[in-house]
């Protein structure tokens, strides 16, 4: 999880979506919200960030891509997807001048 945190590291502890919104919680300050609170149920990933003492992996940021806007600007179609009675699959139907 992080670059200085434990190599290999594997957890028994069962996690959901909760566990991540507590976790950023805890880490900000914050009140729990609605399930979040349930501390028997839901565990933060607290563990999976501690450091540990690895030494820190070095990384190097991407460079930027400089490539340039088209000009003028494309149009982008816009098109909507429906399913018809007479087909077995969606299919797509342009979007009407009216809609746009």
């Amino acid at each position: 999880m992080t670059n200085h945190g434990p190599r290999g590291f594997k957890d028994a502890t069962p996690y959901n979506h909760y566990s991540l919104l507590r976790t950023i919680e805890q880490s900000l300050g914050l009140a729990c919200l609605e399930f979040t609170c349930d501390t028997a149920n839901v565990q933060p990933l607290a563990p999976l960030f501690k450091v540990t003492g690895a030494i820190p992996v070095r990384t190097t940021p991407a460079s930027e891509p400089n490539s340039a806007t088209p000009s003028p600007m494309p149009t982008e179609p816009i098109t909507y997807t429906a399913h018809t009675d007479t087909s077995a699959d969606w299919s797509v139907v342009p979007a009407s001048a009216r809609d746009r």
